[in-house]
């Protein structure tokens, strides 16, 4: 009888053995990795847990992370690649924009739960019904407000119902709709002073040509911006369409210092002079990358 209690323990330790290793989620073993990080750009293996990844190299380092509830995918040479940025169209005409939005809102009704943040570039001329849409399918309005100045040559191409609906930013942002803004460069005209924000916030404010209080207005006048709508197009609102909102786009502790010093108040000044601004200084993460008289 001595000995029935160690052995009794010794078999109970036997069955429950060693706790199970459970291991990563996932691996990708035997695959084309191309990382897009330029101090590792090749690779043949990748390991994650939960929405991380957590393991990029050899098959060897991969399967040390695995355990018995990890799930193995042998790519067999196949490519993987870093997830596509979200999907940006280029639609200037009504039928373009029209077509563009159904292609959306197949997309969403199929992929309800996806985080995919839709953009439609350019946006020339909106149909009065697809003004909604935008809103509805939380689409970005991405546009060029160098182009909203009163457009004698491309008057001549289009209907004058068409040309009443050219650039329609003040009615997408009266429906809740999130504008950006870019040049378009090359192609968008005006040389190097078409990238310039200052120039386009004016465009964007007047619907005329800059520093001509007396040049005729884009129609509709009514789709005039304010300055706030038109500044937050290239900060905050252009930080969410990057999925960035929490890192850059506004002045914020804990956001990154990426500031610009112009040597006037913008909000202080006549509208017509605002292209007149000049910047000061450019901090990319706190670093100065630009002084005027550098």
């Amino acid at each position: 009888m001595k000995h029935k209690v160690p052995l009794l323990v010794a078999v109970m330790l036997a069955a429950c053995g060693q706790p199970p290793n459970r291991g990563v989620d996932a691996v990708f073993l035997n695959a084309a990795v191309w990382t897009v990080n330029d101090a590792a750009p090749m690779a043949e293996a990748v390991a994650i847990n939960g929405d991380e990844i957590v393991y990029v190299g050899d098959n060897a380092g991969d399967l040390e992370l695995a355990g018995d509830n990890t799930v193995r995918h042998d790519l067999t040479g196949r490519m993987l690649l870093p997830g596509f940025i979200d999907v940006h169209i280029h639609a200037l005409g009504e039928r373009a924009v029209h077509e563009a939005l159904d292609a959306i809102e197949v997309a969403r009704a199929a992929q309800p739960d996806s985080t995919t943040r839709y953009t439609l570039c350019h946006i020339q001329v909106i149909s009065d019904q697809d003004l909604p849409r935008f809103a509805r399918l939380g689409v970005i309005a991405q546009s060029t407000p160098l182009w909203a100045s009163y457009d004698t040559y491309g008057q001549q191409f289009v209907s004058d119902d068409q040309f009443q609906r050219f650039w329609r930013f003040r009615s997408l942002h009266d429906l809740g709709v999130r504008l950006t803004w870019g040049s378009d460069f090359p192609a968008s005209g005006a040389g190097l002073l078409g990238m310039s924000p200052v120039l386009q916030m004016e465009i964007g404010h007047t619907r005329q040509n800059p520093g001509e209080a007396d040049a005729p207005i884009q129609p509709r006048e009514s789709e005039r911006l304010d300055l706030e709508t038109l500044i937050q197009g290239y900060t905050i609102n252009a930080a969410y369409q990057l999925h960035m909102e929490d890192e850059i786009g506004s002045i914020e502790v804990g956001k990154k210092a990426d500031l610009v010093v112009l040597d006037r108040n913008l909000f202080e000044i006549d509208p017509y002079q605002i292209h007149e601004t000049k910047v000061l200084m450019t901090l990319l993460g706190g670093e100065i990358v630009y002084e005027a008289g550098d």
